[in-house]
């Protein structure tokens, strides 16, 4: 099961990538927006940068919204991080453009990853089972 799963993350990130990589899909979201229909972002620190291509999943590996954002500014991507720190979020070492942050709230386990790109970054949002 964990194996379909990495081979269905890694086929949404493939598609995550194509589709931050060019001039764009829909509008972009703010937080607020964004908000109103996944509800699973009352559980992670807000994200000021623009939140577009939102690729929604609720399965039983657990419920994920990834967003890219183009032209990121790096601000909001500290910003984020220092949210995410303030919020009892851990950082896993990694290496390369791949971070991944944990967070077990006891009732929660919440994971997040940032795949962060020259031009654009890639946020992964789970709450898992």
């Amino acid at each position: 099961m964990k194996r379909l799963f990495s081979i269905i993350s890694a086929v949404c990130l493939g598609l995550m990538i194509y589709a931050c990589d060019g001039e764009g899909g829909s509008e972009p979201l703010s937080w607020d927006e964004c908000a109103v229909s996944y509800s699973l972002l009352e559980y992670f620190p807000e994200y000021d940068g623009d939140i577009e291509n939102a690729y929604y999943v609720d399965d039983n590996e657990g419920e994920t919204l990834m967003f890219c954002d183009y032209n990121v500014n790096r601000n909001n991507v500290e910003a984020f991080k220092d949210r995410l720190r303030s919020s009892g979020f851990i950082e896993e070492p990694s290496t390369g453009s791949t971070a991944y942050w944990y967070n077990n709230t006891g009732t929660y386990k919440l994971k997040v990853v940032i795949d962060d790109f020259e031009t654009f970054v890639i946020i992964e949002l789970t709450i898992l089972p």
